[in-house]
């Protein structure tokens, strides 16, 4: 009857570990997308996807822009302004990278880097917010075109 007791509290020890091991992988740690794997590279490239003209980081991580940030001017030198703060960060994170190197047509000058009103670095495209998309899961996603009418990864090079 002892041997019984002993097996059942092991089993019930093994069922709340596993179960515990779940929520933590479910509920804590954060998932495996494109932007938590690959956010800070350096070079900026710009790329064609489905006929458009996207820019990505060096590892080809799309990055996107929010037609609400409107710039505060849209001319050299511009003025970027972002209201994705907050919650809305948690989903469009911010796109830094220390030393930005651009890749042809880009132009170096086109690229900025401002402080956003929660404190973070950011790069900005012609006075354009920059963002990675929590849902594109590889290098190459777009899955952040056109959510809400308001963010696009395509731009014009020109």
């Amino acid at each position: 009857m002892q041997k019984k007791n002993i097996y059942f509290i092991v089993i019930i020890i093994l069922v709340v570990i596993v179960l515990g091991g779940v929520y933590v992988i479910l509920h804590v740690t954060k998932p495996n997308t494109a932007a938590n794997n690959y956010s800070g590279a350096d070079t900026i490239l710009l790329t064609t996807h489905g006929g458009l003209y996207i820019l990505t980081d060096d590892k080809g991580v799309t990055l996107y822009h929010d037609i609400q940030d409107w710039p505060t001017s849209t001319k050299a030198p511009y003025k970027p302004y972002t209201k994705c703060t907050g919650a809305c960060s948690d989903t469009w994170p911010a796109f830094y990278a220390e030393n930005i190197k651009v890749s042809p047509p880009l132009k170096a000058g086109d690229f900025m880097m401002f402080t956003r009103p929660d404190g973070k670095k950011q790069i900005a495209y012609r006075g354009w917010p920059l963002y990675y998309y929590t849902g594109d899961i590889k290098p190459g996603d777009t899955n952040g075109q056109e959510i809400g009418n308001i963010w696009y990864a395509g731009i014009s090079p020109n």
